[in-house]
């Protein structure tokens, strides 16, 4: 993807530089038929589908981040047919890796029922790991205002959420440190509201 917007970066400076350094009217339209076709909504849709291809292989081959980013594809319907339950099965594979941003991406699914049953305790549950893992994603104070669970949903989501983090014993938070390990770990209450 970097490598598409310094090729485009510098197909602009090219045309720019071509339109200052000559009066010819010919370059001049040359160069707007040049931007038009950078702003075609047909261009965008195959960028889309090229990108999708890209990170499917990618994808294919364990990549973690890629394979959130096919799930968002499939959630977003870009670059391939809308499916939020093929969205959920990328973001799994991915979690499965320890993205933050699959785990919170199951989150929201779990809230809305998109592609999988509503569950307010995975939503939790979900949240809960992604924040663990980074404290900067996926805050559960979002979910619990938006979802409103019960104490006894919120107590079920963080014995889940507990559960899979120690499960899962090669992930560590953004300070590489496993908390969840401690034998009495609990969610402190001031952070998350519990």
């Amino acid at each position: 993807m970097i490598n598409q917007i310094l090729k485009l970066l510098f197909m602009i400076i090219l045309s720019l530089n071509l339109l200052l350094t000559s009066t010819s009217k010919a370059v001049s339209q040359n160069w707007l038929q040049n931007l038009s076709i950078v702003q075609d909504p047909t261009t965008q849709e195959e960028k889309l589908k090229k990108e999708f291809e890209i990170n499917l292989q990618l994808a294919n081959q364990g990549n973690a981040d890629a394979q959130n980013l096919i799930g968002i594809n499939y959630a977003e319907g870009e670059g391939v047919e809308k499916d939020d339950r093929e969205a959920i099965k990328w973001f799994f594979k991915s979690v499965e890796q320890g993205n933050t941003f699959a785990a919170c991406n199951l989150a929201l699914h779990y809230g809305s029922g998109r592609g999988i049953k509503k569950n307010t305790v995975q939503s939790l549950k979900w949240c809960l790991i992604s924040h663990s893992l980074d404290g900067l994603k996926c805050h559960p104070n979002d979910f619990i205002s938006a979802l409103k669970p019960t104490k006894s949903q919120q107590n079920s989501a963080s014995k889940l959420a507990i559960e899979w983090l120690r499960n899962h014993p090669n992930f560590s938070n953004t300070f590489g440190k496993k908390p969840w390990m401690s034998k009495n770990y609990k969610f402190k209450s001031r952070t998350f509201r519990f």
